[in-house]
């Protein structure tokens, strides 16, 4: 084969690749999964999700005094936390960070998440803060 021919097919290959991937994404009904991103602001609240899509979770911390978010334990059939929550440094030393905890939704259902804004090594102090949002995934 000629060099032209192998490049038409492998060009054909990544188009076929790209569409076979945007077709696993489109969830019933033909809408297109997406990203839900909850910050503070959305205290308290319901938020609503489709079955697949990608949920993420920002908390601003303090990490540099020792203060984390913390998930309370997860038992839930409606989402799955994905992976260690992620820690966004702020831009000089000593600033603000932003936690991020990403997470799948499932299947439809109700789900509340809960977090704890503490130091972990003070086991018998109460949060500084705390933050929850409920999840309604259809």
């Amino acid at each position: 084969m000629n060099s032209s021919r192998i490049l038409l097919i492998m060009a054909v290959a990544v188009v076929l690749a790209v569409g076979v991937v945007l077709c696993a994404q489109t969830a019933a009904g033909g809408t297109k999964l997406k990203t839900v991103i909850i910050t503070a602001e959305r205290n308290g609240q319901t938020v609503s999700v489709r079955s697949g899509d990608v949920v993420v979770v920002q908390l601003v911390a303090q990490p540099t005094a020792g203060y984390e978010w913390q998930l309370r334990p997860l038992n839930s059939k409606v989402v799955v936390l994905q992976g260690e929550p992620e820690v966004k440094p702020g831009t000089l030393i000593g600033a603000p960070a932003t936690q991020l905890f990403h997470f799948k939704a499932l299947a439809a259902g109700s789900v509340t998440l809960h977090f704890d804004y503490a130091r972990p090594w003070e086991k018998n102090t109460p949060p500084a803060k705390t933050f929850e949002v409920t999840l309604q995934a259809e």
